[in-house]
């Protein structure tokens, strides 16, 4: 793409008064432009990115099997009345009415829209587990729409939809999209975690959220040591463990099993409470934040063993089989120790989000909460995936044949918010010059930045080569064309991100040599003006 035929829309006002380093970026780099409170028009350097953002995300979703489809943005009211959601108290819904009195909803989420569709197309269990999915606008009437894309009232959203008849083919779907979001994240090189979450307005049984930590450049990732796993002997309490690593009781973890006869509810027989190894619980005050009836009792080591296969002296808190509630005090802990309910086993550096999933966290110690590791005030939410089972299907009498009769459909719903994860990852990668891409999903690969491009013909014409060249090997390239001074042309590409570029002058030319900047780190690099294509090639494969 020639930048004479492009414009870029960079601005050079700085913002002052937007706190969100993202919002700024997206300002400043021509990314996006505010058309109404919470609505933004997305400018050509932004549908570049929202572009490989949507591609990506499309190649793993098919890569599973999920198949795509579009759903109409205007739904019919009735639709909602019959799930029951329509009686919820929820401010964001935002409603029309056409010439015909007929009341729609402007969709926030579509579980009854595809819901209503499946029930019609698909008869059988024998087409099930099916997922489909869509990337779609959707809208929310959000009450304070605030830093940009973050929170708005019109935003792009992947969201997904499996079916299925039985809850362990749901388990199945939820557990692969769980991973494939990691996945996508992990090759997006954003720095996240994972939360047990409260399935709120979408409801169901289960639901996790996955959340971008606001933090530039992953510092934050610093603090977080190598985990490690050791063997220690003749260990048979908590305190002796502490004694023996020379590492202080508060790092350490402690897991009690209880049994209650009011467990119902988290479908088992025991449940795993989670605290600090020097705290203690009150099951007293236990059994009014969990509702259980008194009294709690301790799960016998035969429970242990029969139930939960552990025959290790500690319990940790990797791979048990039964629900999980940990302390606020436990959610904040980084580089903790637990036993890896092998026997003599324990794991060092332990950190959630990193190593293990959050679980669901309540105030199990009666102490002041003061939770600063993974909530909404430091992070933000790129994804949320729910187990829906029957919530939708029971009140909308949605069927499938199985076996001469007929069974609820079972759902889940998997979501990604698009515009959301990025400004998400240009929380977490910028500089004092501008956004620094992760080269997946940057707007162009290579910029080439040609010193008097118009004045010096062996400038003009090695940069032609080397812009023609790049075309032919399918690498997004922005050549920078114009008559603008050089300071310029550098601080644009450098506000917008673009991870490799290449600076072209005469001088150097007549050296043979051209300089290469990685934005990545801001190293400047001399390379032989012969091998700069293949120089760029290696590169660009390395970082993708």
């Amino acid at each position: 793409m020639r930048i004479s035929k492009y414009p870029i829309f960079t601005s050079k006002n700085i913002f002052s008064n937007i706190e969100s380093i993202s919002y700024k970026l997206m300002l400043r780099s021509g990314m996006i432009r505010k058309s109404s409170k919470g609505i933004y028009i997305w400018l050509p350097i932004g549908v570049r990115v929202l572009n490989k953002v949507v591609n990506l995300i499309k190649k793993y979703m098919n890569s599973i099997g999920a198949i795509e489809l579009i759903m109409p943005i205007i739904q019919p009211e009735y639709l909602w009345k019959e799930s029951g959601r329509l009686t919820i108290d929820n401010l964001e819904i935002m409603s029309i009415i056409d010439r015909k009195q007929i009341k729609y909803i402007l969709g926030p989420t579509n579980e009854e829209v595809i819901l209503n569709l499946v029930n019609n197309e698909i008869r059988s269990c024998k087409n099930l587990p099916i997922i489909f999915y869509q990337i779609q606008y959707k809208f929310r009437d959000e009450i304070r729409p605030c830093f940009g894309v973050i929170r708005s009232r019109e935003f792009i959203m992947k969201d997904a939809y499996s079916f299925h008849s039985n809850k362990f083919s749901l388990q199945k779907t939820y557990n692969k999209i769980f991973h494939l979001y990691k996945k996508i994240f992990n090759r997006m090189k954003i720095n996240f975690s994972v939360i047990q979450a409260d399935t709120g307005f979408i409801g169901g049984d289960i639901s996790h959220e996955f959340y971008a930590r606001k933090i530039n450049n992953c510092s934050e990732t610093k603090n977080y040591k190598e985990l490690k796993l050791i063997k220690v002997s003749n260990i048979n309490s908590i305190d002796e463990l502490s004694n023996r690593l020379n590492i202080s009781i508060k790092k350490i973890v402690k897991v009690i099993i209880i049994r209650n006869s009011n467990l119902l509810k988290y479908n088992s027989s025991l449940l795993a409470l989670v605290i600090r190894a020097d705290k203690e619980l009150n099951f007293f005050y236990v059994s009014k934040i969990l509702n259980l009836k008194l009294p709690i009792e301790l799960a016998t080591k035969n429970d242990i063993k029969s139930i939960l296969k552990i025959n290790s002296s500690i319990i940790g808190v990797l791979n048990l089989s039964i629900p999980i509630i940990i302390d606020y005090d436990v959610a904040n802990m980084k580089n903790f120790v637990t036993s890896n309910n092998i026997p003599e086993e324990y794991l060092i550096n332990v950190n959630w989000g990193k190593d293990l999933i959050l679980p669901e966290i309540k105030n199990l110690c009666n102490t002041n909460i003061n939770f600063t590791g993974l909530t909404k005030n430091n992070a933000i939410e790129i994804a949320h995936i729910f187990q829906l089972g029957t919530k939708y299907s029971h009140p909308m009498k949605a069927y499938v044949k199985k076996d001469n009769n007929k069974t609820e459909l079972i759902m889940g719903c998997y979501g990604i918010g698009i515009t959301r994860l990025i400004a998400a990852i240009i929380e977490q990668n910028n500089d004092q010059y501008g956004i620094k891409w992760p080269p997946i999903i940057a707007p162009f690969n290579v910029a080439l930045l040609p010193i008097n491009f118009y004045s010096s013909t062996e400038v003009k014409n090695k940069t032609e080569y080397i812009y023609k060249k790049l075309l032919h090997y399918n690498i997004d390239t922005l050549l920078y064309d114009s008559k603008e001074y050089f300071g310029i042309m550098l601080n644009n590409i450098e506000l917008i991100g673009i991870p490799n570029i290449l600076i072209i002058s005469k001088s150097n030319l007549n050296k043979g040599i051209i300089e290469y900047k990685d934005r990545t780190n801001n190293t400047i690099t001399l390379v032989n003006s012969n091998n700069i294509v293949q120089f760029l090639l290696k590169k660009i494969k390395k970082g993708i």
